[in-house]
């Protein structure tokens, strides 16, 4: 029995299967492409600018975790969905790593940024050269 008879026998015509096909392939289609509408947009109009890290201090367990002093200018309001860091080169394989803020969460406007707890499961070797 050939594909197209196969097909024929759930489907009853050619346009249901059709258009059930591409009905499928738009909506896988359109749960990547919002995500990557976000990323694109932080790649090239990021909202945070002018990030600096200073002073790590061992923040341990585990005894690679270092506490970090931070600062950045935030350049336009937008949404927080998170921050992330990476071990390796922008344009190479880069690997996660887990980072979060110690201080207490806070509504921030346009404009010039503190912290004095970023958390980054990296030694300060790794973080300075190697991650970003």
């Amino acid at each position: 029995m050939g594909c197209w008879r196969l097909i024929s026998r759930f489907f009853h015509s050619w346009w249901v299967f059709l258009v059930s096909a591409i009905w499928i392939v738009a909506v896988v289609a359109a749960n990547d492409l919002r995500d990557l509408g976000g990323r694109l947009e932080g790649r090239f109009f990021p909202v945070i600018d002018r990030y600096e890290i200073s002073q790590p201090r061992a923040y341990p367990p585990p005894s690679y975790r270092y506490a970090w002093k931070a600062s950045a200018f935030k350049v336009r309001e937008c949404k927080y969905l998170g921050i992330e860091w990476f071990l390796g080169a922008r344009d190479d394989n880069a690997v996660p790593v887990d980072v979060f803020y110690l201080d207490a969460p806070e509504l921030r406007e346009e404009g010039l940024h503190t912290w004095t707890g970023l958390v980054i499961e990296l030694n300060p070797v790794q973080v300075v050269g190697r991650s970003y």
